[in-house]
């Protein structure tokens, strides 16, 4: 749960940013104590806060925390139940939920139509055509019999955000995830956090 200040803006405990980025709450008390913090944070007493845009910004940067199974030599080792394989999956997933609410309109929606060398009109239609398929296959719901001018994204955004903004980011998560080669399925794709909906503000590039 964030907490809101007027001058820092939005807040995100020690907890949170544990869960987000993958330091452990002795690792970040250590930072915040030596002043190595990769993430700049906020002294209140005896509490610290972050503020939930520098973690942003950071999660975009590095994304979360790899896992690495270190052998040194002469130590023993029991044999591992998944593989290297599976550590870069789990990189997968991490970097497909860094694409929230927040990011899905201005900074990723920019990137697919301006970047990433897709066309403009195949990068939207494609988004449009995975943000029916994966939100209908989410809630059931006849996306396209509620809005047969999909392309109309403004219609939707505006009057309807609660249905916009989960679909909306289903399908760039999608369009990305096949752009980058992400190893993610249609599940895991629904299942990560889409953020606030509709979102308390929009990042752009």
């Amino acid at each position: 749960m964030t907490h809101y200040d007027p001058v820092y803006g939005e807040l995100l405990t020690s907890k949170e940013v544990s869960a987000l980025t993958g330091f452990t709450m002795n690792q970040l008390r250590n930072h915040r104590q030596r002043k190595t913090s990769p993430i700049a944070f906020i002294n209140a007493g005896n509490t610290s806060w972050y503020r939930k845009q520098d973690v942003d910004e950071y999660l975009d940067e590095h994304g979360p925390i790899s896992f690495e199974y270190v052998v040194p030599e002469g130590a023993k080792s029991s044999p591992l139940i998944g593989s290297v394989a599976d550590n870069n999956r789990r990189d997968d997933i991490a970097k497909m939920r860094n694409v929230t609410t927040r990011n899905c309109w201005s900074k990723w929606v920019q990137y697919l139509t301006e970047d990433s060398g897709i066309p403009i009109i195949e990068a939207f239609d494609r988004i449009e055509a995975e943000q029916v398929r994966l939100y209908e296959m989410a809630t059931g719901d006849n996306l396209k019999a509620m809005y047969p001018d999909i392309k109309d994204f403004n219609l939707m955004r505006k009057h309807d955000p609660f249905r916009f903004w989960p679909s909306h980011c289903f399908g760039v998560r999608k369009v990305l995830a096949e752009h980058w080669g992400l190893d993610v399925t249609d599940q895991e794709i629904l299942d990560a956090p889409v953020g606030d909906v509709p979102p308390t503000k929009l990042d752009s590039m």
